[in-house]
């Protein structure tokens, strides 16, 4: 898994003078956030983070002044290192990064042109590994734009779309890429199995997480999102996962991915965090 990391009012305090929390996380004193090194940190301590961490996290970037940092996941590993897929992560509006004065744990090569970026302004920072490729590709998602479905949009091989991501307290992240659906059907895919199953895992391991579980449509049948949305949240269920944990809400098509020449994108289920309902022994809700 490869991240993106856009981040918004960077600080400059060195690592070093954070108070130590836990291996791999510290305290900004100056935001009172915590302090995470994404390139110690696997996919999975990521995600739970995203769903967990409600006081909204700094990340720590080498910084240069272009545009993006990039953490890459080795496929072979559960470390950052190299892998093809790309997601989004976005920290917050009060999220800080600091300078590159801890490298990775591999220790990439140092940056072309290394920058601090300035006091609350959007960081324009590039990871070390990255480089320029040989081919034309504007999104800069890895992928050539010939081959690429969403040429102005980064995301994730081998279609290089954007994914739909957990959110919460205004920090976005990946890996949880959507469930795509056959046409008029309301049916599971195989494919997207082992997703859900992740996100089991990761219900399991938080319980105090609320899914609210979205279904989409796309000129279908009235009610098919709903079908679609309450299809994930029995798969869901069957796993082992408290329905009272799991809202479903209809969409339909008042949320369509904007590409006229992939229609069936909107055939979906995707996710965000929801509040907790007022009775929490209350069966999952219908909105």
């Amino acid at each position: 898994m490869r991240f993106r990391l856009h981040v918004v009012s960077p600080c400059s305090e060195a690592w070093d003078s954070f108070r130590e929390d836990a291996p791999g996380r510290r305290h900004c004193g100056s935001c009172d956030r915590t302090v995470v090194d994404l390139t110690s940190m696997t996919e999975r301590e990521a995600m739970r983070l995203a769903l967990t961490e409600k006081s909204g996290l700094c990340g720590r970037v080498l910084a240069d002044e272009r545009g993006v940092a990039v953490f890459e996941q080795r496929a072979s590993g559960r470390r950052l290192g190299r892998a093809s897929a790309v997601a989004a992560l976005a920290l917050g509006a009060a999220a800080c990064a600091t300078s590159a004065d801890t490298p990775p744990a591999f220790a990439p090569p140092s940056p072309s042109v290394a920058v601090q970026p300035p006091a609350q302004a959007v960081a324009d920072a590039t990871w070390s590994g990255y480089e320029e490729p040989p081919f034309a590709d504007q999104d800069e998602d890895g992928l050539r734009d010939e081959a690429d479905e969403c040429p102005d949009k980064p995301g994730p091989l081998p279609k290089g779309c954007p994914i739909v991501v957990v959110t919460l307290g205004g920090m976005a992240m990946g890996p949880l890429e959507q469930v795509q659906f056959a046409a008029g059907s309301a049916r599971v895919p195989k494919d997207s199995e082992k997703m859900l199953d992740e996100v089991v895992a990761i219900l399991i391991d938080e319980p105090a997480v609320i899914l609210e579980v979205r279904g989409h449509s796309q000129g279908e049948a009235k009610g098919l999102g709903m079908a679609r949305a309450n299809a994930v949240k029995q798969y869901l269920v069957k796993a082992g996962i408290d329905e009272a944990r799991l809202l479903t809400r209809d969409i339909g098509d008042a949320e369509p991915i904007d590409d006229p020449r992939k229609p069936a994108r909107n055939r979906r289920v995707d996710f965000r965090i929801a509040p907790a309902p007022a009775d929490p022994t209350a069966p999952g809700s219908t909105i």
